[in-house]
């Protein structure tokens, strides 16, 4: 997804393939692919519960989740991966289809629902970002390119740039088709947390363009949290 907001001119460095060393710390992070995506190659998604994985709406538009087929590989490398599931069901947010334009760009995220849970043994979902920590900083962003869907790229150190809408992060590190849905992780005292979504490229340099952990999103993961509790 391709997004012309305003003029920026600056050089944003493009996401790196990982190692596997390196890749094996980001095992939240995988791929999502299946018949009716909107991306027919798949998009990028990170494990926040051990049920529940977020992304981005536009990547899902259409998706028959149904489909056997439709799965979401955790940690994928190469032709292994850290778990592998189907899904029961997804959710966007719902403003994304309700606005149009650059309108809807806060609201383009939403959850998938696993069929079966990820135990958090062994595969530790990435937590969100606290509110009060939710603030512009260098991140690290992680995804699978298209060109490159086998293996994740990243890069550390990204720098937030002015913001060209409200409702969104900006970074001075480019990202290409494939990689919407990734994770902007911001590192904290507590460690690792999400603190976004990549969801478009922005301008001739391609920055990446997020949305923001958000009210909705936190309450997604509240009521998968508390249904996984009951469910035990």
């Amino acid at each position: 997804m391709v997004v012309a907001l305003l003029a920026h001119a600056s050089y944003a460095a493009p996401l790196r393939t990982l190692g596997e060393e390196a890749q094996s710390r980001w095992a939240a992070i995988g791929h999502l692919q299946g018949p009716g995506f909107r991306m027919k190659r798949g998009c990028s998604g990170t494990l926040i519960a051990a049920d529940l994985v977020v992304t981005a709406a536009h990547c899902l538009t259409g998706a028959l989740w149904q489909s056997e087929k439709q799965q979401f590989r955790a940690g994928l490398y190469k032709d292994s991966f850290a778990a592998r599931r189907t899904y029961s069901r997804i959710e966007m947010h719902p403003l994304y289809n309700r606005l149009k334009g650059n309108a809807r760009i806060p609201y383009d995220i939403a959850v998938v629902y696993l069929s079966q849970p990820i135990s958090p043994s062994d595969i530790k979902p990435i937590p969100l970002i606290s509110p009060v920590a939710a603030r512009q900083m260098p991140a690290t962003l992680l995804g699978y390119r298209h060109d490159r869907p086998n293996v994740m790229s990243g890069r550390q150190n990204c720098g937030p740039l002015l913001r060209p809408h409200p409702g969104v992060m900006l970074f001075d590190c480019q990202v290409v088709a494939g990689t919407s849905g990734g994770a902007v992780i911001f590192e904290t005292p507590k460690g690792p947390e999400l603190a976004g979504v990549i969801v478009a490229r922005h301008g001739n340099d391609g920055n990446a363009l997020a949305v923001p952990v958000n009210t909705w999103l936190r309450e997604k993961l509240s009521q998968a949290l508390a249904a996984d509790e009951v469910a035990q």
